[in-house]
């Protein structure tokens, strides 16, 4: 499986197979989602692989799936991709990031609360 390198230019052999590895095993995921359906960890972790190689309807997809099933760092992830609209295909909803914010803010995390002050604090 070869992916194109997203961190680094020029590519590199040794970091592009390392690239190479990690994806591999990040997308070798999805047959232990389909085992373990109700993995969110899982679930997480292949949607942040999708996101990393900017696949954003992808991503969305895993991560509100896992978020949906009270995962706090699916929950503040997917509060990032509304909020910044990453990629084409999300559509850009400032009330959903908002409500994925709360809902991970409320069960403590830390990042989720820091980006609620920083929104109450500026007004958006």
């Amino acid at each position: 499986m070869t992916h194109k390198n997203p961190f680094f230019y020029p590519s590199h052999p040794i970091i592009d197979e390392m690239i190479d590895d990690f994806f591999g095993n990040a997308f070798g995921n999805t047959k232990a989602v389909n085992k373990y359906p109700f993995d969110t960890r899982l679930m997480f972790k292949l949607g942040r692989a999708h996101f990393v190689v900017r696949q954003y309807e992808k991503a969305q997809i895993w991560l509100s799936k896992s978020a949906e099933q009270g995962y706090l760092d699916a929950q503040y992830n997917l509060a990032e991709l509304y909020r910044f609209r990453w990629g084409k295909g999300i559509t850009p909803d400032n009330e959903e990031a908002l409500r994925w914010y709360r809902k991970a803010a409320a069960d403590g995390h830390i990042y989720a609360q820091f980006e609620l002050a920083v929104i109450y604090q500026i007004g958006r």
